[in-house]
Formats: C-alpha cells, sequence, structure tokens
C-alpha cells in the first residue's frame, strides 16, 4: 500500500515538474525492509529534490506522510507549501487520507535526502 501512495505522490508531482530519475535507486523500503518507510525521490530540471516517506503507523492500515523539498539553489517555501498541497489534495481525491492535519514545516528532514544510506539503516554489516 505504502509503494502505492508513493506513486500518486510521484504523479502528483510529476505535474509539477518533477521526474522520478531512477526507479531502482529513488524508490525504495527503509533498511531494505518492507515493513518499514517506504521514500521516494523526485527531481526537476532546476535540480530541486522532493523525498516523499510513507510511513507505517501502529493502527494497521495507517500511514502517515511527509514531503520534504531540498534545494540547493533557492528555498521558496510557497513552491514548498504548493508541492505538498497539491500531493496531499490528489491522495485525498483518491480517497486516501493521512492521519492528522495537514501541516507545512519549514524544514526538510535531511536524514531522508540520502536514499542510499536509508536503505542501508539496519542492515546488518557483514564481516
Amino acid at each position: 500500500m505504502r509503494a502505492e501512495i508513493a506513486d500518486l505522490v510521484v504523479s502528483s508531482l510529476s505535474d509539477l515538474g518533477y521526474t522520478l530519475v531512477n526507479s531502482e535507486t529513488d524508490a525504495i523500503y527503509e533498511g531494505d525492509d518492507q515493513r518499514k518507510a517506504y521514500v521516494v525521490k523526485v527531481k526537476n530540471l532546476a535540480g530541486d529534490e522532493v523525498v516523499a516517506i510513507i510511513k507505517p503507523e501502529e493502527e494497521f492500515g495507517r500511514n502517515s506522510i511527509s514531503i520534504n523539498a531540498f534545494s540547493e539553489i533557492l528555498v521558496d517555501e510557497t513552491a514548498a507549501q504548493q508541492n505538498a498541497k497539491a500531493v496531499f489534495e490528489s491522495l485525498d481525491a483518491s480517497g486516501i487520507q493521512g492521519i492528522g492535519e495537514f501541516q507545512c514545516k519549514s524544514k526538510a528532514r535531511p536524514e531522508y535526502r540520502n536514499l542510499n544510506e536509508i536503505k542501508q539503516r539496519g542492515i546488518p554489516q557483514s564481516f
């Protein structure tokens, strides 16, 4: 279900000029574990990135959704809010409801920017 929600997020952001560059490396499960958060990254032509985190909650079938915008050039909070709002409106139109109210925080979660690191979380290292 989290991967399906991520597909809707990517579809919404593609309408705003973002593209999933590589489905093998830019759409992953945290710790390479399907029971954990599903994380997807899209980029636009300017190099701005949006990372969506779809995380399972304690109640079965419920997920929290976090949209994180990263830009090396310009941090446009208004554009980030518009992107997040468009995503949540698209999800709502598809019948997917988030937990709680829509919130837009001014700072993205940097620990979710490097998807390769996210995929390796919690995986035992072989010696």
